[in-house]
């Protein structure tokens, strides 16, 4: 995803890493407009994810509702 916004002329200020406390990774860029973004991916039940999901009423499903 991170190559999509370079291609369209982002500003990328983190590479792709690795979380620090659940598997997952992220990155953050600016697109030519100045917006700012945060590109992440967690991995199916999370249990970040899942303490969301409940916390939203959501059930600890990890599958999209």
């Amino acid at each position: 995803m991170i190559a999509l916004f370079r291609e369209a002329g982002a500003s990328v200020s983190k590479d792709p890493t690795d979380a620090e406390f659940f598997d997952g990774r992220s990155a953050y860029a600016s697109d030519p407009e100045g917006n700012y973004w945060e590109i992440a991916w967690v991995a199916p039940g999370n249990s970040v994810v899942a303490a969301a999901r409940r916390a939203a009423g959501l059930g600890s499903d990890s599958k999209a509702q």
